[in-house]
């Protein structure tokens, strides 16, 4: 049945452009019109390339039905408004003016920025506008540096770990990674990056039995709990609270980005103006009074 479907509405597009080729629509070049809306005519050759190449037959017909469908119904809404609207011709035209200015200079800029744009950001950079607008990044968050860990209860030497981590030596620390990539169901180790503190109670009992964070921060470095199955240990090494000064390293890829935009901009002002200082010298415009 969907085979015949789609037979029949191919054959129908097909004898539509039968019809249309006997002489009753105006010539546009030898092109087939497949769709008429009052005066405004559908034809073929607006349709090169709307179907991508190697589509089954099938999936062609339906492209080619919900475009012809979809160019119908504006058509009838557009004659529907043109009938019962005064119609502003010269604000049209304007607008269509500043529309395809929008659209040749957008395109213009982006190559022109693809190809000029450094994007490459110094750490003093980064750095530099970080102590010049500090102000700015206030943190809406806790953040900490630490580690996460989520062990099965039957695991071996579970005694073992919280000595571990309240270790400071490099030998005790490669000991709790080579457990953790053991034995541990998930865990996070790089204590050398700040994280939203969220991040570590997400999916842990932790989630619901901190109540008050800022809290249970200052008061313990070392958190554990469990649930039927598990065993849950963070172990905080450095964190910041709300409304505190973000530290630039939890701020560097958004620094980053102001500074490139901040690039972009200045690459259109001045493009702008060498087009402007050009066309100055070699007297390419007047404005007449």
């Amino acid at each position: 049945m969907r085979s015949s479907f789609y037979i029949i509405i191919t054959l129908l597009i097909t004898n539509a452009c039968n019809y249309f080729n006997k002489g009753n629509t105006p010539e546009n070049s030898g092109a087939s019109p497949i769709a008429r809306v009052g005066d405004n005519y559908l034809y073929d050759t607006e349709m090169q390339g709307l179907v991508p190449s190697r589509t089954s037959s099938e999936d062609s017909a339906d492209i080619v039905k919900r475009y012809v469908d979809t160019w119908v119904r504006k058509q009838l809404i557009l004659k529907e408004a043109e009938e019962n609207t005064i119609v502003n011709e010269a604000e049209i035209a304007r607008k269509m003016q500043d529309y395809r200015y929008q659209l040749i200079v957008y395109n213009y800029e982006k190559k022109y920025i693809e190809d000029q744009l450094d994007t490459a950001i110094s750490n003093q950079e980064v750095l530099k506008y970080y102590q010049e607008n500090k102000e700015n990044f206030i943190l809406k968050q806790n953040i900490i540096k630490g580690i996460l860990l989520k062990i099965p209860k039957e695991a071996p030497q579970l005694d073992r770990v919280k000595n571990w981590l309240n270790s400071n030596s490099e030998e005790d620390s490669e000991k709790l990674r080579s457990y953790a990539y053991t034995f541990a169901d998930s865990y996070l180790l790089d204590d050398s990056i700040w994280v939203d503190f969220d991040e570590y109670l997400y999916n842990t009992p932790f989630k619901n039995e901190i109540t008050n964070p800022i809290q249970t921060l200052k008061r313990s470095n070392l958190l554990e709990t469990q649930d039927s199955a598990f065993v849950y240990y963070i172990k905080i090494r450095d964190f910041k609270i709300s409304d505190q000064h973000s530290p630039v390293s939890f701020v560097n890829g958004q620094i980053r980005d102001v500074l490139i935009n901040k690039r972009i901009v200045d690459l259109k002002k001045s493009k702008e103006k060498q087009i402007f200082d050009k066309a100055l010298e070699n007297k390419d415009y007047e404005i007449y009074n």
